[in-house]
């Protein structure tokens, strides 16, 4: 899966986006089969 649909389907997740509300997402990280790193600020 790339990036640039793997990313939009993890913010999708409920449990993902009740931490991402009201936060601006600086940098994401994929790496495939591993892990999904969003990074925010305040």
């Amino acid at each position: 899966m790339r990036v640039s649909r793997a990313c939009p389907m993890a913010r999708a997740v409920p449990e993902v986006a009740r931490y991402l509300e009201g936060r601006a997402v600086v940098k994401e990280i994929y790496v495939p089969g591993r892990i999904i790193n969003i990074v925010t600020s305040k």
